[in-house]
């Protein structure tokens, strides 16, 4: 009957840590601050709003500048155009993947830690270069 009792005890103290306080968010995708959270929040909010809303509007610069650095490479005779366009290719491709792309899946999803209020903020749908830069600096 003891034995009976400690499993049911132990099943009552570790059961809702497992099942109600974990989350899906990778421990590379958690941002820790010290008091200012909600701070931190505000700002990954307005990222997402810019990066999701005004999708449009990056792609028609980022067209524009592809098309105008194409014809300035074009035009001079001092480099190799073929290695100028690989190149510019490769850079718009990373800015792109990096600051750009932002789906809505467990990849873009990061978890705002404040350590001194015990706050957590979820936000989705940021890209990989910002999220992952603020989380490894924290």
């Amino acid at each position: 009957m003891k034995r009976f009792y400690l499993l049911f005890l132990s099943t009552l103290f570790f059961t809702p840590s497992f099942l109600f306080g974990a989350t899906e968010i990778a421990n590379g995708n958690l941002i820790y601050t010290w008091g200012y959270g909600d701070v931190m929040n505000e700002i990954m909010q307005a990222v997402k709003g810019i990066t999701t809303e005004t999708s449009y509007i990056v792609n028609a610069a980022l067209a524009i500048s592809l098309l105008l650095f194409s014809i300035k490479k074009a035009m001079d005779g001092q480099t190799n155009p073929v290695f100028e366009f690989g190149k510019m290719f490769v850079l718009f491709a990373v800015v792109w993947v990096m600051f750009l792309k932002t789906p809505n899946d467990n990849n873009h999803r990061f978890m705002i830690h404040d350590e001194v209020t015990s706050k957590d903020y979820v936000i989705s749908q940021i890209s990989i270069g910002i999220g992952k830069s603020f989380a490894l600096i924290t």
